[in-house]
């Protein structure tokens, strides 16, 4: 190992560099073609036409025409969800990692070659101990790798999946800066006949969910106060065709944790809010819609092809066509589903109908179609 302060100094700046570049280039890859893939995933699902329809949906107050919308929309996602919102995010990442990974590397490298905390908590002896102005001791080391870990998977994950919000750059931010006196709090629970484990626990806190972290925090502290929890955690959106626990917890974190909200949620704002597929989306909203009118009698008429309310309205066109042919075949249709649903034969009609010409039915239909060929 090099002696001269100048070495030691090199040595410090390089392994503080590179710990931060590792944690940040996934954010800044996001930023740089990530994002751009994201908005096209949107902006190339819509025709003209669709994005006049969603001006006319969801914003009404605009006279816009077709070549009008087209570039309004795109001026609406720039404002809204832009580049520069990662600005500061990424500027208290960067100066965050830096100063947490300066205190954690110098003390690292001061305890382990050869250094130990005084009782005041200074470090000692130790050929980097001059390095480390601020002493971590071990069991903030071990949270504060946990937490490392956590965000450079967790970053490196969403920017794979280009799911990379902002506000999961504050998320990361928080971890970061946190975890020293959480995981150190936390460890310090453990019994001294178990003080072996104490930094396995508090790597273990920094490695940990912060959602998860909480929620096991409030269990135990309404159970040490003998206060019974009311909070419901149903979500019942995770009924539709293709919603798992992950994909129901995404909309929740924006606001949508019922089936009626999502049948009438704005699926351009969702799409940019969650970074779920534009189309997976709008699907789900197609489900959600049918679900609204004939909640679980959806599950008995899926197979006959009815799997949401743009299927339906494609059913109740045939009933009302001039066209016996499809009358016949579409009478036949509805008598399955209302055999299947238990339901009167007129009053099924009746729902069809009120499905079709649900407003937001008419909109997902005009995305729907896809290009005129």
């Amino acid at each position: 190992m090099p002696d001269t302060p100048i070495d030691k100094s090199v040595i410090l700046l390089v392994l503080v560099l590179l710990a931060t570049i590792v944690l940040a280039m996934p954010a800044l890859r996001y930023i740089c073609t990530g994002w751009e893939a994201r908005r096209a995933d949107i902006m190339d699902a819509l025709s003209p036409k669709s994005r006049l329809c969603y001006f006319d949906m969801f914003d009404r107050n605009q006279n816009l025409d077709e070549n009008q919308a087209h570039a309004e929309l795109d001026r609406f996602y720039i404002r809204w969800y832009g580049r520069r919102l990662y600005l500061i995010p990424v500027a208290l990442l960067l100066a965050t990692t830096l100063i947490v990974t300066y205190l954690v590397i110098s003390s690292a490298l001061a305890l382990y070659d050869g250094g130990s905390l005084s009782a005041s908590g200074a470090v000692t002896r130790g050929r980097f101990a001059d390095l480390a102005w601020i002493p971590v001791p071990q069991l903030g080391l071990a949270a504060q790798a946990g937490a490392y870990m956590w965000v450079v998977n967790d970053f490196t994950s969403r920017a794979r999946r280009l799911d990379f919000a902002p506000s999961d750059v504050h998320w990361g931010v928080l971890r970061l800066a946190i975890a020293l006196p959480l995981g150190c709090f936390v460890a310090q629970v453990i019994p001294d006949a178990f003080s072996g484990w104490r930094s396995f626990v508090a790597f273990g806190v920094g490695a940990f969910p912060l959602s998860g972290l909480l929620s096991i925090f409030r269990r135990m502290l309404l159970t040490r106060l003998g206060i019974k929890d009311d909070v419901t955690t149903d979500n019942d959106i995770i009924k539709l065709q293709g919603i798992n626990a992950g994909i129901a917890e995404r909309l929740a974190n924006e606001g949508i944790t019922t089936i009626a909200q999502l049948a009438y949620c704005d699926p351009i704002r969702i799409t940019m809010r969650s970074s779920l597929s534009f189309n997976f989306v709008i699907d789900c909203m197609n489900q959600a819609l049918a679900w609204v009118y004939l909640e679980g009698g959806m599950n008995a008429i899926r197979a006959f092809g009815l799997r949401g309310a743009v299927e339906i309205s494609h059913l109740q066109s045939s009933l009302e066509s001039g066209d016996a042919g499809d009358v016949a075949e579409a009478e036949a249709v509805l008598a399955c589903a209302a055999r299947a649903t238990r339901q009167d034969r007129a009053t099924l009609r009746l729902v069809f109908y009120e499905i079709a010409r649900d407003p937001f039915t008419e909109y997902l239909s005009t995305i729907w179609e896809g290009p005129e060929r």
